[in-house]
């Protein structure tokens, strides 16, 4: 748990340049679904599906808030790694939605969202799910 916990941390700092860690561009062609988040995942409040992330330039974040009926499409990401997760770093009107997996925990996917101000607004911890 630690593990993730400080890997999250590592990858939310190196993303608003508070921090330099050295990230490796994503360059290999994914080819089995256990390398990449593809579905459905979830909480109590947001549904996100993530369609075709196998590389960045076709995958697809749509996010749906269940309690409002909000919705949110994100794409064409920039893709990087980290101690083993994929971070797909989304941008929306200066938001920026970093999206977090590894098949290491392939069932728990983590979102930062991140304003323009570079202050975190909220972070989710979303659980693969048959939606």
């Amino acid at each position: 748990m630690w593990k993730k916990i400080v890997a999250v941390v590592l990858i939310i700092l190196a993303t608003l340049s508070i921090s330099t860690p050295v990230f490796a561009e994503e360059q290999d062609t994914i080819r089995a679904t256990a390398f990449a988040p593809v579905g459905t995942y979830m909480d109590d409040t947001w549904a996100v599906e993530l369609r075709d992330c196998y590389t960045a330039e076709n995958c697809e974040y749509i996010g749906y808030n269940r309690r409002t009926n909000d919705a949110i499409t994100l794409n064409k990401p920039t893709l990087k790694t980290y101690d083993g997760f994929k971070v797909y770093d989304f941008t929306k009107n200066n938001y920026k939605y970093l999206t977090m997996w590894s098949a290491g925990y392939p069932e728990t996917l983590y979102i930062v969202i991140i304003n323009p101000k570079r202050d975190i607004v909220r972070v989710l911890e979303l659980s693969l799910t048959d939606y």
